[in-house]
This record gives C-alpha cells, structure tokens and sequence, in this order.
C-alpha cells in the first residue's frame, strides 16, 4: 500500500525498542520573497530531503547511518518519479544504511496539494516531501544534551522545581541512563 496510516510509524522506523529517535526533514523550504525560478521535480524534493539541511537539527553527516526512512510525498507526484527519486538514491549512495538493516523505504503518497497556513513565509508548492528517519544523526546532539545535564545535575540546578513537583533525584540518573543506553 502507498499510503500511511500513523500507526505505522512505529513499525516501520523502529527496528529495536530502544532505537526510537525519528529525525525529521522537509523540502521544499523557501521563502516566498524569493523567487522560485524553476519548478520542483519529485528528484529535487527528495535529495534536497535527504541532505543535511533540510533536516531540523544540526547534526554531522559524515557518520550518519540510516536504520529505517519513511518518505511522506503531498501533493502532484507519480509514482513513476517517486520509484526511480529512489532508485537514484540507492544507486548513488547517497545516504548510508546500517548493514544489519534493509535499504528499503517506506513511501506514503497523499495527492492533495501542500497546505500552508496564509501568514506563512514559506513559498506554496505543488509538491512536498517530508521524510521521518531513524538514524544514528541523533548521537551527537543527544551527547551534548547528556554533558549540560549532568553538568546542571551535578550543581543541582533547577533540580529543586522537579523535586516539588513530585520529581525524586534518582529519576534524573534513571532518564539519563535510558537516554545513554540508546546511544
């Protein structure tokens, strides 16, 4: 089936309980001061969503290893130009797949045109493509948050506010080692 139902996600971006961090990225993201000068074919869409820059966070690509990728097209796409978006894809390498995980992509197709909240700043398009991925993109981000927070935790910095809430000092070091064990 073409289409995605949300319950899906987890079944498809999930190999192992513990690796259930989805990263998202979306294309096209323009302004609509600029001017678009040429359309967006569904090959542009889904390189430009599987680049770096296009994910929303920052993260280094160079190790970057992809465990399962669901790409969610909206809009005036075929099928023909999703398959072979794809094939390109694989062929060239362009993104890395763990090897103990299949390169295979889960695709969702929804034929209406993309919706756009009327005082947005993003340029309409006939086409969009958002891409939820599980990948090991996640490791540094979540390494700097773990440094902050077990400096903070070690001054015991705003601990205060949790622990009046109901919050005791140990759940700090038991969600710091689920958050570790993923990594």
């Amino acid at each position: 089936s073409l289409n995605i139902d949300l319950v899906e996600f987890p079944t498809n971006l999930i190999p192992l309980s513990r690796l259930n961090l989805a990263v998202a990225s979306y294309a096209p993201l323009s302004s609509h001061k600029v001017e678009q000068h040429n359309k967006n074919t569904v090959m542009d869409i889904t390189n430009c969503c599987i680049s770096a820059g296009s994910q929303l966070f920052n993260h280094n690509e160079e190790y970057n290893q992809f465990m399962a990728c669901c790409l969610l097209y909206r809009g005036n796409v075929c099928h023909r130009n999703i398959n072979q978006a794809i094939i390109d894809v694989k062929g060239k390498k362009k993104i890395q797949f763990c090897p103990w995980i299949p390169t295979g992509f889960k695709v969702g197709i929804n034929s209406s045109l993309p919706v756009l909240h009327k005082n947005c700043d993003i340029a309409s398009s006939d086409k969009a493509l958002c891409m939820l991925s599980n990948s090991t993109a996640v490791i540094d981000p979540l390494g700097k948050v773990l440094d902050d927070f077990s400096t903070m935790l070690s001054k015991r910095a705003f601990v205060h506010w949790y622990e009046r809430e109901g919050m005791e000092i140990g759940e700090f070091q038991e969600a710091f080692d689920i958050v570790q064990y993923t990594m």
